[in-house]
């Protein structure tokens, strides 16, 4: 079922879940006092949350936007999330998410009033501030309902699930998260950010009718899940050897030709869509959409997206053009856009991307990198109670910078508050002296940072990592790798248990919080395995190896597919579609590490595994293209092999790396280096026998002919010849030379029949690129 009538079935539901919520109530809300929560507990454990409150009290009040005193706390004072620990002061007596919640709802009849945030949700704040400090309102929560919180970064998959649902059920989803729930999770109402009054009236009517009409709302939300677990679940015609071309004809059209990404506002970075187009670009030219994905990549650079001053992105724009941007600083951004602008240099070699990667480094290392722990969360938006306020310089601070200065960087302005003077700038020569000088000047002002959350992640934490493994090879910056074999190391050793085999989702000051959920182990081993590529430690491997087999055994359906998370909600496993978020699809970053051990290892066991999976993913692309693009690009990596620069060949005897200027200009010669495990040889490029296929390196669609230099070849018996063979083997390199006039780009396949003294394997095509000259 689409969204759409899914909408339509809850529209003619209307008296339950619209008309009655937000109508006068018929009978006024009970108004007897009811005591705050600490009342509700002896003097003894009420002594002992004050204690703790003492010891968490910095932290609490660093978070804070409104400092609010102990006069009242609920059990989140127990928890270690920054963002729970917020809310521990709250007049509300809210609970942290477990299945006693459940079981106390059930042997009491109660309502759960479920709310979903994290710690540097803007619109998370505003609802506190004007909904969950009030008393009046807790006094409601607190008589009718079990109220639950949840940190959507430490406990991703309920997040998912009820995310989805409100995603199903409106056409789009965001936090904080608002749901009113049974005693089987099911939502009997769910909507995002509320005011005070349409909150205590949704709450007001959902305890009457519970009342009052308590097995139909049942019925209705049994139905609604039902109705939600078919429409992920449908599948469509299998795959078609046109699908490629239907999806690129379907994607076009959704493109903005003039601003890049897709169409309309607010834009987000929507990584999983760019790395797909700069592969799909790799293996076939379209003029129209690399002319959108240029315009994007050098948008989201060149204005409001990118932090000019400090390096990073913030999380989205809130317009069309990428300028006004939503202030928050997320781990997972700067790894993805990391990988973007990595893959995009190769496309491009665009010297902007590089200083992007080096300025996105410079933010992570300077304001999120702790050595012991890892990468922190999170920059919160808010500073001094302005939206974006450590963004933001008077007109004073900027007039320190001379005319000249601003003309050489091309400095301009936005984001302009006129009542408080204040300006964002970007410029439109970031690689000019006087941006650096403006840069440099601004950076030295003394301004304390505004909140960091400081939960180390491990999918964040690991996608950072394999976006400075991809920033290093474009870059060399040796500092890059360094601090990603760092916090590799730190979460292997810190966030996983080898017995019983366990990785955890989060800690906080090195304390563990929450089970790791797919794309924990997704990303983690994915980023194990870049590393791998980098440093030929086989430990690397052997614990990429590890993550994805356990992944496997917890998350992977027989019949194809992933579940998210092994928690449940009542008797319900959280699903999983593969689709792109916010972050990269987990499914498909995990199918996308089945592959490369496939490569790496050849064994027949794990070939079948992943194709199962792709073929699980093909559908998943097909009931949604758009939704999907990751998961397409780990499907081409699959059925046409990798355009990476390095790649695996003979069941991981074999390595071949491209050796290439960052762009291709006339008579700029470069190599492919080869590397072939002991007793295993390749054949030459002009073999004695006929019924071997030769070593052949071809320009696709070439208008003409590369200068190829290939190796001398050497002539060996085999056991299974009796003449000798001509074959080459060990470390060796075909030099490529473009000639006079040939400026790119360059669209290679390499065709090698990989040999042992005992078997020769099938002949496999491989495939490069190499970037035009600018």
């Amino acid at each position: 079922m689409s969204k759409g009538n899914l909408l339509g079935y809850v529209l003619c539901l209307g008296w339950l879940f619209c008309a009655e919520a937000f109508a006068e109530p018929k009978q006024p809300p009970v108004s007897a006092p009811l005591a705050p929560p600490n009342s509700e507990v002896s003097a003894d454990e009420m002594a002992q949350r004050i204690e703790q409150y003492r010891q968490n009290k910095a932290q609490i009040q660093r978070l804070q936007n409104n400092q609010h005193s102990a006069e009242y706390l609920n059990a989140l004072i127990y928890q270690h999330s920054p963002y729970l620990l917020r809310h521990a002061t709250n007049p509300i007596a809210w609970r942290p998410w477990s299945e006693a919640v459940f079981a106390q709802a059930k042997e009491q009849q109660r309502l759960i009033f479920l709310s979903i945030g994290y710690s540097t949700c803007h619109w998370c704040h505003e609802m506190e501030r004007q909904s969950f400090v009030d008393v009046d309102l807790a006094k409601l929560l607190n008589r009718d309902f079990i109220a639950v919180k949840v940190d959507r970064e430490t406990l991703p998959a309920v997040d998912s699930l009820y995310s989805a649902i409100l995603e199903n059920l409106k056409g789009s989803a965001g936090w904080p998260v608002s749901a009113v729930l049974n005693e089987k999770g099911e939502p009997l109402f769910i909507d995002s950010y509320l005011s005070k009054d349409k909150l205590t009236l949704v709450l007001n009517r959902m305890s009457g009718l519970w009342r009052d009409n308590r097995d139909l709302m049942n019925s209705h939300a049994q139905r609604l899940m039902s109705l939600i677990d078919k429409s992920q679940s449908t599948t469509t015609d299998n795959w078609q050897k046109d699908s490629l071309e239907t999806i690129i004809a379907k994607l076009k059209p959704q493109l903005d030709s003039d601003q890049g990404g897709f169409v309309g506002a607010p834009k987000f970075p929507a990584e999983g869509m760019v790395l797909f187009l700069l592969d799909y670009l790799k293996r076939a030219p379209d003029p129209a959409l690399e002319s959108a994905l240029r315009r994007q990549l050098d948008s989201m650079i060149a204005k409001g997206m990118f932090d000019s001053i400090y390096g990073g992105f913030h999380r989205y724009s809130t317009d069309a053009n990428w300028q006004l941007p939503h202030y928050e600083k997320m781990l997972y951004n700067q790894g993805q856009l990391l990988l973007v602008y990595a893959a995009g240099y190769e496309r491009f070699a665009e010297p902007r991307y590089l200083d992007a990667i080096t300025r996105t480094f410079e933010f992570l290392q300077s304001t999120l990198y702790q050595p012991d722990e890892g990468l922190y969360s999170a920059v919160d938006a808010v500073y001094q109670g302005l939206d974006g306020g450590y963004y933001l310089w008077s007109d004073t601070q900027l007039a320190a910078f001379s005319k000249q200065q601003k003309r050489d960087a091309a400095m301009a302005v936005f984001v302009r508050n006129e009542s408080l003077g204040l300006s964002g700038i970007y410029f439109n020569q970031p690689l000019s002296d006087s941006a650096e000088q403006i840069r440099t000047k601004l950076r030295s002002l003394a301004r304390p940072l505004p909140m960091v959350d400081s939960k180390v992640i491990t999918a964040w934490n690991a996608l950072a990592a394999w976006g400075l493994i991809e920033g290093y090879r474009v870059t060399a910056n040796q500092q890059m790798l360094q601090m990603a074999r760092e916090i590799l190391a730190q979460l292997y050793r810190q966030h996983f248990e080898r017995t019983p085999g366990r990785l955890y989702r989060a800690s906080i000051h090195h304390q563990r919080l929450g089970e790791g959920t797919l794309e924990d182990h997704a990303y983690l081993a994915k980023a194990l395995l870049a590393l791998y590529r980098q440093s030929g430690e086989p430990r690397d491997l052997e614990q990429a190896k590890t993550l994805v087999a356990l992944a496997i055994s917890r998350f992977a359906d027989k019949q194809g597919g992933f579940r998210f998370s092994q928690q449940a909600v009542g008797s319900r496993l959280l699903p999983y579609s593969g689709a792109d978020g916010e972050l990269l699809s987990a499914a498909a970053v995990m199918v996308s590490a089945m592959n490369d051990l496939w490569l790496l290892q050849g064994q027949d066991s794990a070939r079948k595994a992943v194709k199962q999976q792709v073929n699980w993913l093909k559908q998943q692309v097909l009931n949604s293209p758009l939704n999907h693009l990751y998961a397409l690009k780990v499907i081409l990596d699959f059925s046409q092999g990798s355009v990476e620069p390095r790649q695996y060949f003979a069941k991981g005897k074999g390595q071949v790396s491209l050796s290439a200027p960052s762009q291709l200009c006339a008579e700029q010669p470069f190599s492919l280096d080869f590397k072939l495990a002991p007793g295993w040889h390749v054949n030459s490029a002009q073999p004695k026998q006929k019924y071997l296929k030769p070593f052949a390196l071809k320009q696709q669609g070439a208008t003409k002919s590369l200068i190829i230099d290939y190796p001398k070849a050497k002539l060996k018996a085999l056991s299974f010849n009796a003449t000798e063979v001509s074959l080459y083997e060990g470390a060796f390199s075909v030099g490529v030379n473009p000639g006079p006039g040939e400026q790119g780009p360059l669209y290679l396949s390499v065709e090698v029949q990989p040999c042992s003294d005992k078997v020769c394997l099938l002949p496999q095509t491989l495939n490069f690129f190499v970037a035009g000259c600018r």
